[in-house]
């Protein structure tokens, strides 16, 4: 019951709902998710409540698939509610060799110039490749249940160009209400 609509969305709302979500996956996984909520929280329509927290939860599950080594959940409340569902690998560290400049190649022969070259550049390839590594991306299917999720709810979501990182965005500024017909 609590995967299809937690009772603690009802009761509580979503902040401590997303807070023992955000628990409760990552100790199954053997991940830590970390979970960060700032400014003062408030109750959501209940058709926004639940299906930010279905969204939420999704990523969250989709990133700790992905082998995620760390999943973050962070909601920020002020006219909008912005939330972010961000993940990364541990990657290893990948130290270029202390390398002489390029401009300090003209000075030197002509194929011992060219084998520093070769060591500058398979230096940035592994550097490169460690950064790619380390990237946890959202599948595809999550990302296009999320967008159609969003789009039926009017919640903005963006997902960063490398994957790793989901915003949901929801307006929380109250409808204008229109004055009384005389």
């Amino acid at each position: 019951i609590f995967d299809v609509r937690p009772m603690v969305l009802d009761d509580l709302g979503l902040v401590p709902t997303l807070k023992r979500v955000a628990r409760e996956r990552g100790g199954r996984a053997g991940i830590p998710v970390e979970f960060d909520s700032l400014g003062t929280d408030r109750r959501l329509e209940m058709d926004i409540e639940s299906g930010l927290f279905r969204m939420v939860d999704e990523a969250i599950a989709a990133y700790l698939g992905a082998r995620a080594d760390r999943v973050s959940v962070r909601l920020d409340w002020s006219e909008v509610l912005e939330t972010r569902v961000s993940a990364s690998r541990a990657s290893a560290e990948v130290h270029p060799d202390q390398t002489p400049d390029e401009g300090a190649d003209k000075d030197l022969p002509p194929a011992l110039a060219a084998m520093m070259a070769d060591r500058r550049a398979d230096a940035r390839d592994a550097i490169e490749a460690a950064r790619r590594e380390a990237i946890v991306v959202l599948p595809p299917s999550t990302w296009r249940e999320i967008q159609t999720r969003a789009a039926t709810l009017g919640i903005l979501a963006e997902l960063s160009p490398d994957g790793d990182d989901l915003r949901l965005v929801v307006d929380m500024a109250p409808e204008p209400v229109a004055p009384p017909t005389a």
